[in-house]
């Protein structure tokens, strides 16, 4: 009998949740430039496009009408989207496939070398920091000689704010928060660890981009929002998984007590100091 493994994802996979990670794309594309495609992959050459971690599938949504748009072709695209869990793929998928993956297996062979662009986002909050390197090598070998993969994450160790003197209470409940997840075995350096796994997986023109929300002020605010909603996700199962607390009801009343103190420091002026990081790299032709 195959022992089950322990689920890591630290968030939920409810409507709520759903709505949230649609929200967040918008927020995260304006973070990183205004598309949900790295300036230095051509788009001309996109025909078969895959979404790891795809959850409710709006980054191959937004991808989808992109090059509709911009790159119109004769030629028919493919998109296809996994996720460990199939909760959140939506009822309607128009032209965009989905279907169950575990990123730390194999992907079945009809998916091999078939992908001109392989995309990941976040999955800081979903695999242990020692896993990267296995979850690299199976994206690689979805795509086609000279085709590309985007992981776009979270840089954890550099959060930080304006008025750290000021203000350190917002910085002391974002380490505790985070440190929590640390010891989970989720990485406090993704795009670091990634463009080193990108690397050595035999990947070339390896190439890392660091976006940051407090050097775009006409995104402070919507940083502010994001930033709690992220901890009014994250936080309770945090909680829970450190052995803080003995139950969901504790960890709602915890962290409504926390979300109260980060806003007191958003209303006085903080600005998260967010860290986005994209690698991007090629497969050899």
């Amino acid at each position: 009998m195959t022992q089950e493994k322990e689920e890591i994802y630290v968030l939920k996979r409810d409507k709520g949740e759903s709505a949230r990670l649609d929200e967040q794309h918008t927020f995260l594309v304006d973070v990183i430039g205004g598309s949900p495609i790295h300036a230095s992959i051509s788009k001309d050459r996109l025909f078969a496009v895959a979404d790891i971690a795809t959850g409710t599938g709006i980054w191959l949504k937004h991808v989808s009408e992109l090059l509709t748009k911009e790159v119109p072709s004769d030629r028919s695209r493919y998109y296809q989207g996994f996720d460990i869990s199939p909760a959140q793929f939506p009822a309607n998928a128009g032209d965009i496939h989905f279907s169950v993956q575990d990123v730390l297996e194999p992907f079945p062979p009809e998916h091999m070398n078939r992908y001109d662009l392989v995309h990941a986002r976040f999955l800081v909050g979903g695999i242990r920091e020692a896993d990267y390197k296995t979850v690299v090598a199976n994206l690689v070998a979805l795509l086609k000689p000279g085709g590309y993969i985007q992981w776009v994450d979270f840089d954890v160790d550099a959060l930080s704010q304006t008025k750290k003197d000021e203000y350190p209470r917002f910085s002391e409940i974002a380490k505790q928060t985070l440190g929590s997840a640390v010891r989970l075995g989720l990485s406090s350096s993704a795009p670091a660890v990634i463009y080193e796994a990108s690397k050595e997986a035999g990947l070339v023109d390896v190439t890392r981009h660091e976006y940051s929300t407090l050097a775009q002020p006409q995104l402070h605010e919507r940083a502010q929002r994001w930033m709690l909603r992220v901890f009014r996700a994250v936080v309770p199962e945090l909680l829970l998984r450190s052995g803080k607390v003995a139950n969901e009801e504790t960890a709602l009343r915890e962290t409504d007590k926390l979300l109260k103190e980060i806003e007191g420091c958003f209303a006085a002026g903080v600005v998260p100091d967010a860290r986005i990081g994209i690698v991007v790299g090629r497969k050899p032709e």
